[in-house]
């Protein structure tokens, strides 16, 4: 016969099997508490759900009633399952009231990070496996970078969590070398010539290379509220991380996150997770790394401003394509320059190359 599904919404103490087979039987709790040894009270306290049946207990019922010690064991340990089950169902029904702060999860549900479900305690149970932790209250706890004070946004902190969590899961897909520091200086021109190629090619590329330095390079969809271009921080000592959210789908911006984030993990301290928000340059840490992005891209600041002054509506193409050849990189990459120092995007919008790493 097959299994219907049904969980029963009580647990039912083995001492009611005792109680009924003592009526069955006959025997009183005296009676019983000679056969056995055990104090009246124990006995009663067993009878009314108040004291386990412990191995030894059920094997004195086996020989005074006989009663099968392994059937009174079993339903010990299945009315043990069912409190914790009960109690568990009720703490999960409470959890769902933080459902609301985890606007993020069509989303996950949409990138099979979770399971698709109306079921709000359903949806907490898969929110505590993506996180792994016991309770959505314990978030903030494993991943306080996401809930630090952020004063230019206002970022959805437990989507901003979801989306760190996402990094680490698909990092773990990764076997990058050791971290090694020089190799990493020595392999920024091959990772800059790749600028040039398109970005089915090079989206392995930067990969593997990454990971021969020390580095899982991880690409992830971008969550709602998030604002964040990209974060790099250290899952061991030896192994750095590297996440791009993808979020602006234009070559350029691709290029100078990554080096952005390159520039974390030459310059600055293993300690810190960095986080890259859109638009957010809030500590001299940041700025650093956006200069050194910048100066990897387009290494001379002095040649770009000449090139600058002599740029016209006119001559925008074709000064680009010759400024992006002289420099080794893609001719988005100057016309994102353009974009950022003039703020003319529109001007230069036919000249940026959309992202498309798949």
């Amino acid at each position: 016969m097959g299994t219907t599904g049904y969980t029963s919404p009580i647990a039912i103490h083995p001492g009611e099997t005792v109680r009924e087979t003592l009526d069955v039987l006959g025997v009183s709790q005296s009676e019983l508490s000679l056969r056995t040894g055990l104090a009246e009270k124990t006995i009663s306290e067993i009878l009314n759900g108040k004291n386990p049946i412990t191995p030894e207990t059920a094997l004195k019922f086996e020989r005074a009633l006989g009663i099968s010690k392994m059937g009174l064991i079993n339903m010990q340990a299945q009315y043990d399952a069912d409190l914790l089950r009960i109690k568990e169902s009720k703490r999960l029904e409470d959890e769902t009231t933080y459902l609301e702060k985890f606007t993020c999860y069509l989303e996950l549900a949409k990138y099979k990070y979770v399971k698709k479900t109306r079921n709000r305690v359903e949806k907490v149970e898969e929110l505590l496996r993506f996180f792994e932790v016991d309770s959505l209250t314990s978030v903030k706890q494993v991943l306080p970078v996401a809930f630090r004070k952020l004063d230019t946004k206002k970022v959805n902190k437990e989507s901003l969590a979801a989306w760190l969590k996402i990094g680490r899961l698909e990092a773990s897909k990764i076997n990058p070398e050791d971290f090694d520091l020089e190799k990493l200086r020595e392999k920024l021109e091959d990772m800059r010539k790749l600028t040039t190629q398109d970005a089915k090619e090079y989206s392995q590329k930067l990969v593997d290379l990454c990971a021969e330095c020390g580095i899982a390079l991880v690409y992830t969809p971008y969550l709602k509220k998030t604002y964040v271009n990209g974060a790099t921080r250290w899952i061991t000592p030896k192994r750095a991380l590297i996440q791009l959210s993808l979020r602006h789908a234009y070559a350029d911006i691709f290029w100078f996150t990554f080096f952005h984030e390159i520039g974390h993990l030459i310059k600055h301290s293993k300690k810190y997770t960095f986080i890259n928000f859109e638009n957010e340059q809030d500590s001299e840490l940041e700025k650093e790394a956006d200069q050194f992005a910048k100066k990897m891209l387009i290494p001379s600041s002095a040649q770009f401003s000449k090139f600058m002054e002599g740029l016209t509506k006119n001559n925008l193409a074709s000064r680009i394509k010759e400024f992006a050849d002289k420099n080794g990189v893609a001719p988005g990459i100057v016309a994102g320059r353009i974009g950022k120092e003039t703020g003319k995007w529109n001007l230069v919008a036919p000249y940026r190359k959309r992202l498309c790493l798949k």
